[in-house]
């Protein structure tokens, strides 16, 4: 699966389930990108959540309640349908990032950053949290070359996680995580939970 597939059959999803309004003329009603973002800080705390659960290991999958699947990669998998969902939404151009597999999120333009095995999960958590906010402040700036260079290194440090978590296994991974989320997410009713869009 590439980038753009992602981002495609994430907001399909989306739209089915009733997760964006439409205005009277069939346009998206606007999200603020404060409410974007919060959204996409909840995914990575959870993923620290699922990372502490002291019942599991991080390279582990299991199901919850009604068959839903959970685990730190699944909580990454969150991560990159809600970023990847959001990006289709705006239209925004991911261009040569665009074509790249999932699998190669650890090759150009991706590894622009030398990653360390010996620095632990958190720490790329954090980092997650940081990259993100700072994509906060590149909108705010209007500075949209930061905000494109901000969310690849998103998608190049969740690949990373899925390195750290399952060594010999990760590309491999994070496509199980992401379609079995995806899989789960399209069978879900319609707003489950009653929430907001």
């Amino acid at each position: 699966m590439t980038i753009k597939e992602l981002m495609i059959e994430s907001h399909r999803i989306a739209l089915a389930k009733g997760w964006w309004e439409k205005l009277p003329s069939g346009e998206l009603k606007p999200r603020s990108m404060a409410e974007i973002l919060c959204l996409y800080h909840s995914e990575v705390s959870e993923a620290l959540e699922a990372y502490r659960d002291p019942n599991h290991q991080p390279a582990e999958i299991w199901f919850g309640e009604e068959g839903k699947p959970e685990g730190f990669g699944i909580e990454i998998a969150d991560l990159l349908i809600r970023l990847a969902d959001s990006l289709e939404a705006r239209r925004f151009d991911m261009a040569d990032a665009a074509a790249f597999k999932l699998s190669e999120l650890n090759v150009a333009p991706f590894a622009r950053v030398q990653y360390c095995t010996q620095v632990p999960i958190p720490a790329y958590l954090n980092c997650l949290h940081r990259t993100i906010v700072q994509m906060g402040l590149d909108w705010e700036d209007e500075y949209v070359g930061g905000e494109r260079k901000k969310l690849i290194e998103v998608f190049g440090v969740s690949g990373h996680i899925m390195r750290l978590v399952n060594p010999s296994q990760a590309n491999e991974f994070l496509e199980t995580c992401l379609e079995m989320k995806m899989t789960y997410n399209e069978k879900r009713p319609y707003r489950h939970g009653n929430k907001r869009c």
